[in-house]
């Protein structure tokens, strides 16, 4: 999906976004947001630059739309789901050049999920450098989906620090007219009333390795064509992926099922002791199992089990940096810059085996 010759970008990309947070770790809030701001408008902007087959859809879709006809004359499924259509109809009222939009949703969808990173983080950057080391990527040319994980991401965290629902099923219902694939947000609702134990996370971890030897992805659309009909606008959608190559199993031996699994497995071993010192362990928790039913449960069905698992993604960044909260203050330092020196390394090595962290 994306050039080789494309990929030092994303390094470039990450190396300046772990300069500048390791430089305003230590500020106070008002100079991490202005710091976190720029990273995020730098990042975007960059990004304008690398072209794929995806930004072609994109670019096409924007061009398609004339805003000399009525908002709804025109409007197709082709053209997005509502609120992207929608945005794409303002914005173009204002300026002709998609790669303007595709700036402003990048940015938009980034300064979300980065500053939910650093605020969940245990006082550590790492969180925002495995991002864009690890996840940017991918988010970088999957607008809607993009968008729409930001958005989920965001009701997620008013859900758990806020305890507020509605705010959480209004930033799903949001986030589905970007991309309806949000709705599979929409459990989470119980997120709160979740109280985590060694024994429950031990349940957690059989599931998974009962869903790597018996994937559902396939099972799932049928039920749910079968339920809802197969007419219906998601069940059809997920039917003609179906019969294409994005309809194939990507299997569960990948690097970031490898990864993430990890990540999950470490931080269900250290989350008693997380616990005493950070609040929405178990939150946090969760929603990483969630999205590890996704990543692991639907690899039988490929688009299905990235997009979906993207949507949760960033709170393992936030999993990850919480794994350094046992290091001493002098320990810590030396194992967050090898983390940082490593995960910088990952991006420019995924580019001779076709970024498989992110894909």
């Amino acid at each position: 999906k994306i050039n080789m010759i494309d990929f030092p970008i994303f390094g470039l990309i990450a190396t300046l976004a772990t300069v500048i947070s390791w430089s305003i770790e230590t500020s106070d809030q008002r100079i991490k947001f202005i710091g976190i701001f720029f990273i995020c408008i730098l990042a975007a902007s960059i990004i304008s630059f690398v072209h794929t087959a995806d930004s072609a859809v994109y670019q096409d879709m924007w061009y398609q739309i004339d805003v000399s006809k009525g908002l709804l004359n025109q409007y197709n499924t082709y053209l997005g789901e509502p609120f992207y259509y929608l945005s794409q109809y303002l914005v173009k009222l204002i300026v002709e050049e998609f790669n303007y939009f595709r700036i402003g949703i990048i940015f938009f969808a980034l300064i979300l999920k980065i500053v939910i990173i650093s605020k969940l983080s245990f006082k550590n950057n790492v969180g925002i450098i495995f991002y864009f080391c690890l996840i940017f990527a991918t988010d970088s040319y999957l607008l809607r989906g993009s968008l729409a994980g930001g958005l989920v991401c965001y009701g997620i965290y008013l859900l758990i620090t806020r305890r507020s629902s509605l705010s959480f099923i209004l930033c799903v219902i949001l986030a589905s007219g970007f991309h309806v694939s949000a709705l599979v947000a929409t459990p989470l609702i119980v997120l709160n009333k979740f109280k985590g134990s060694q024994h429950l996370y031990l349940i957690f971890f059989i599931i998974l390795i009962f869903l790597s030897i018996n994937p559902i992805g396939h099972l799932s659309v049928t039920l749910f064509s079968n339920f809802f009909g197969a007419d219906q606008f998601i069940a059809n959608k997920m039917i003609t992926y179906a019969l294409t190559s994005q309809g194939e199993a990507v299997g569960i031996f990948r690097g970031s099922t490898v990864v993430y699994f990890l990540i999950f497995s470490f931080f269900i071993l250290q989350a008693e002791d997380l616990k005493k010192t950070r609040p929405h362990i178990d939150q946090i928790a969760f929603v990483m199992f969630y999205a590890l039913i996704f990543l692991i449960g639907f690899s039988d069905f490929a688009v299905i089990t990235d997009r979906l698992f993207r949507l949760f993604a960033p709170f393992f960044a936030i999993g990850f940096s919480l794994l350094f909260f046992k290091f001493s203050d002098t320990s810590k330092v030396t194992a967050l810059v090898s983390a940082a020196i490593l995960l910088n390394t990952l991006v420019y090595i995924q580019a001779r085996s076709n970024f498989f962290l992110v894909e």
